[in-house]
């Protein structure tokens, strides 16, 4: 849970595409989040998962713009 004045990395959206890349070729979610300095392994999880149920769409970074 994000605490107050926390601040949150953006990743662009090719780093993302290359942690999905990884992960299809067999890699584990801490190995991508290590090799991609990433802050941590969960943040790769949770990219896979959007991508498996959205697509490419549910990688975007939607935080402040409204639906």
């Amino acid at each position: 849970m994000a605490t107050k004045g926390q601040v949150f990395k953006p990743y662009p959206f090719e780093l993302k595409m290359e942690a999905i890349r990884l992960n299809r070729e067999g890699w584990s979610h801490k190995q991508i989040a290590e090799h991609l300095d990433v802050h941590d392994k969960d943040c790769v999880k949770i990219g896979v998962r959007k991508y498996r149920e959205q697509g490419s769409n549910g990688l975007m970074d939607c935080r402040g713009n409204p639906s």
